[in-house]
């Protein structure tokens, strides 16, 4: 088997999809997009990228929704439910590692579709079954999504819009978000991994801004960068209260005069510093 021609079009551009499968040199074309995309928290022009493909001969078209699954659509089914695309995407990918809280993946297809890939995909030889308690809670998940699947989905909406209008009311750029998923724009490289370190719980750094920790000392900041696309991810829960979120909200105000960012010291937060890194005395 050949090895596949690899191309790539511009972010969520059905013209730019349009153009690379006008332009292609295989008769065959698989074209892959994600439902939600998990950096940006922008939803893919799905409708759009199913037109452009109905247009031309021999494409099929793939969609990881990994980030829909159980937020997106009226009972949770995903970006493909939400726009009644059920039928136009013959393949559709997710995890159960998010919405699910576990291990593992799903593959929706037509049977042959599904046979073909478990019978030929590296990730399936030689790979053992999910373990009992995976299955059972992905299968507990599934029975509340469709039992109560509106109103799970409404709920986080619910609150993910609340977050959403408190984080710009504060002046945080969310970019090109239009989902749950909200990427705090911070674009330098070196206030992004500050801010990161501000938003680790006040338990892990009781000594103040300026402790680093005895097994990190030593390591340096990297120098000064501008990165256009340096940013922290944040996403409403369902399970979050409006109080919580409040208060991170709240706390999100207050500057640290450390790094000059702003700092979140409540183990609320979901953001978890891995690196912390001293900021300089001024001499």
């Amino acid at each position: 088997m050949r090895a596949p021609e690899v191309r790539f079009f511009n972010h969520n551009s059905a013209k730019a999809l349009d153009r690379v499968l006008k332009k292609r040199d295989r008769k065959n074309a698989l074209v892959m997009i994600e439902g939600i995309y998990s950096l940006d928290g922008d939803e893919a022009r799905i409708e759009e990228f199913v037109e452009v493909c109905a247009r031309h001969e021999n494409v099929a078209i793939v969609c990881d929704d990994a980030h829909g699954t159980g937020t997106l659509g009226k009972g949770g089914r995903g970006i493909i439910e939400k726009y009644g695309l059920e039928g136009k995407v013959p393949v559709v990918i997710s995890t159960f590692s998010k919405t699910f809280g576990g291990i593992g993946g799903i593959l929706l297809g037509e049977a042959d579709v599904v046979d073909f890939i478990k019978h030929s995909a590296r990730s399936f030889l030689f790979s053992a079954s999910l373990p009992v308690p995976i299955v059972a809670t992905a299968n507990a998940i599934l029975d509340m999504l469709e039992a109560d699947g509106e109103a799970l989905v409404d709920e986080l909406h619910e609150k993910a819009a609340y977050m959403r209008k408190g984080l710009t009311d504060i002046g945080f750029d969310l970019g090109d978000s239009n989902s749950h998923i909200m990427p705090i724009m911070i674009r330098d490289e070196t206030k992004a991994m500050f801010t990161h370190v501000a938003l680790s719980p006040r338990e892990r750094r009781a000594d103040g801004p300026d402790h680093v920790p005895r097994r990190e000392r030593g390591r340096r900041a990297p120098p000064p960068q501008r990165d256009p696309g340096a940013h922290l991810r944040g996403h409403g829960q369902g399970p979050r209260t409006a109080s919580q979120v409040r208060r991170l909200l709240l706390l999100g105000r207050r500057p640290s005069q450390a790094s000059g960012q702003l700092v979140c010291d409540s183990g609320l937060a979901t953001a978890r510093s891995s690196l912390r890194v001293a900021p300089r005395r001024r001499s």
